[in-house]
């Protein structure tokens, strides 16, 4: 199951626990697996498969305010925290955009990630255990079956390149990826609990002692 192709996720969480939905940035601009099929989570193109500037911004206009002014309503204040990485970094114009639409984006300080920023605190090491717990027993499941390995294998030769995915025994496809996560962080889960959510904003110790 030794795979080179890569997605980057964007996990943003607020400190009372809610979540956005997560963001995947891939490398095809249409992945042939998405064909005939519900995307389940906002989706990205990118040549590396990275966040880069262009991506933080469509990110933050039409997926975090879009769930922020769902829950929240329209013109209601928000505050972004993003780290340093050079992908964050945008224009001076285009932070005044945002301060006109009462969005607040601030850094944090150089070099502080690993102990100040919240998702580093459990979160996305939490994921990735369920995710590749998820996987493996869903590959599990199938050849766990009488003769599940050779109908596997029979019905994967009959699909098309990059539909291969884990249902046909083979490697995860983009799709099969994002369903996992979405299954993982729609719920109040094992792997993204609410509770441990905030006990993650909480180990930061970024929030005004009054709120702990």
């Amino acid at each position: 199951m030794k795979d080179k192709s890569r997605i980057t996720l964007m996990i943003c969480t607020s400190a009372a626990g809610s979540k956005v939905p997560i963001c995947v940035v891939g490398k095809s601009a249409n992945p042939k697996c998405f064909q005939g099929n519900d995307v389940p989570l906002p989706y990205k193109n990118q040549r590396n498969a990275w966040f880069n500037r262009d991506v933080t911004k469509w990110w933050i206009n039409n997926v975090l305010l879009e769930y922020h002014n769902k829950t929240h309503g329209c013109g209601s204040p928000c505050c972004i925290l993003l780290d340093n990485c050079s992908a964050h970094k945008m224009t001076n114009d285009k932070f005044a955009e945002f301060e006109q639409r009462n969005v607040h984006v601030k850094f944090f300080p150089p070099n502080v990630t690993s102990k100040s920023q919240p998702a580093d605190m459990g979160m996305i090491a939490s994921l990735k255990v369920g995710y590749k717990t998820m996987m493996l027993n869903q590959l599990l499941d199938l050849f766990d079956e009488d003769g599940g390995y050779e109908l596997a294998a029979e019905r994967r030769k009959k699909q098309n390149a990059g539909c291969k995915g884990l249902v046909f025994g083979g490697k995860a496809t983009v799709l099969d990826s994002m369903k996992i996560i979405h299954k993982i962080w729609s719920h109040d889960s094992k792997y993204a609990k609410v509770d441990g959510i905030r006990w993650c904003w909480r180990k930061a110790d970024i929030l005004p002692p009054s709120w702990n």
